[in-house]
């Protein structure tokens, strides 16, 4: 699970829990 600025807690899919620890997905690095 994850926390949120809100302080809710979301729960995150496995397939997507590297993007919450490693940055971004590859969708957003043209920031």
């Amino acid at each position: 699970v994850v926390e949120s600025g809100a302080g809710e807690v979301t729960e995150v899919p496995s397939g997507d829990r590297d993007d919450y620890f490693l940055g971004p997905p590859p969708a957003d690095d043209d920031w």
